[in-house]
């Protein structure tokens, strides 16, 4: 009869630590730092400004939906899933861009709290410009993984430009890959 117990072995191909059970099936995979999983969380709950007249990001079912001929409109989206210890890796922007004269851009956020509430740029948190038309899937790795900790709070600022009748800007979610400690 074989052993119960799991055993451990280190997967140099993906730099995972992996827990086998019986029969070698992985039961739980840890990172190179044995925090725990990583995962791909979606975010999709954005905050747009204003109503009416104000409103060129437009919430849809889809996501977010940049009406024709605006240039340089921001929109928010909040990283409210993340926990305290959590690693933040990469995010990647999902959604559809049509027509040459639509783009989006965005960058990552880090917001204090504090007397003055004070939002900080996340090194290699941006994605420049994407520009090219059809389905938009363009990932932004990160300089080093942004630990969440206590009074911190991060967001993606999307930066959208449309330019003509028959352009638009989508933008489904993001999906953000972290660090999740056990």
């Amino acid at each position: 009869m074989g052993s119960s117990r799991p055993s451990f072995k280190y997967n140099s191909v993906s730099n995972q630590w992996e827990v086998r059970g019986k029969g070698g099936q992985i039961l739980q995979k840890f990172n190179d730092t044995g925090r725990g999983n990583q995962v791909v969380i979606l975010a999709n709950a954005f905050n747009t400004k204003g109503w009416g007249s104000d409103a060129k990001w437009i919430p849809k079912r889809e996501g977010v939906y940049l009406e024709e001929y605006y240039s340089e409109i921001k929109c928010w989206l909040p990283f409210n899933f993340l926990q305290i210890g959590d690693q933040i890796v990469s995010y990647k922007l999902v959604g559809d861009l049509r027509g040459d004269g639509s783009t989006v851009g965005c960058q990552l956020y880090r917001v204090a709290k504090g007397s003055t509430v004070t939002p900080a740029t996340v090194a290699g948190g941006a994605i420049a410009t994407a520009a090219s038309a059809g389905a938009l899937d363009v990932e932004a790795v990160l300089t080093a993984v942004e630990t969440v900790v206590t009074d911190y709070t991060y967001l993606l600022e999307l930066i959208g430009t449309n330019t003509g009748w028959t352009d638009w800007v989508y933008i489904m979610g993001a999906e953000v890959k972290v660090n999740r400690a056990l």
